[in-house]
């Protein structure tokens, strides 16, 4: 279990940083910019199985409503920002569950920006948390701590198990 927690699959978890809301692009984004840019961010919690971001998930969200339409076919902050949380919840709830939580979080629909770095925060604390690397206090918001834990013991168990593989 030690060197377990000493590998690069938990070193790079632990250095992820996902970006706040000041450090999302100031410019608007075209769609393969926009799943990229959110696909890299993931990166080190990206299980190889799992099917990243794609143009046909972000078309199915802003026809379902789950996040606003494109302005002239570029993507916001807000837009990032919301599709940064969906990505993260998507590991372990359902796309309605995912929007549920988000609404919960999220008072009157409109991701603002204290809102949205306060849930990066979750996020980054709950790896350290589940990965045994501090003790640090999450959001407050009990529903959006226990949705960050959630995602933290999923990537737990993926990347000892991927660990796990590797040594065979």
């Amino acid at each position: 279990m030690r060197e377990f927690e000493k590998s690069p699959l938990v070193e790079g978890l632990l250095a992820m940083h996902l970006p706040r809301w000041e450090e999302l692009p100031g410019l608007d984004l075209y769609m393969d910019q926009l799943v990229n840019y959110i696909n890299a961010a993931y990166s080190p919690a990206t299980d190889p199985s799992e099917l990243p971001l794609t143009r046909s998930m972000v078309n199915n969200y802003v026809k379902q409503k789950i996040i606003p339409a494109p302005v002239n076919k570029r993507y916001q902050r807000q837009h990032l920002a919301l599709l940064i949380l969906i990505y993260a919840l998507k590991k372990v709830f359902s796309l309605p569950e995912c929007v549920e939580l988000i609404r919960l979080v999220v008072p009157g629909g409109v991701l603002h920006p204290r809102d949205y770095n306060r849930s990066c925060d979750a996020l980054e604390a709950a790896l350290r948390q589940v990965f045994g690397a501090g003790e640090e206090s999450l959001s407050g918001d009990p529903v959006l701590d226990r949705a960050a834990q959630t995602w933290a013991g999923k990537l737990y168990l993926q990347k000892y198990m991927e660990y796990m593989s590797r040594q065979r």
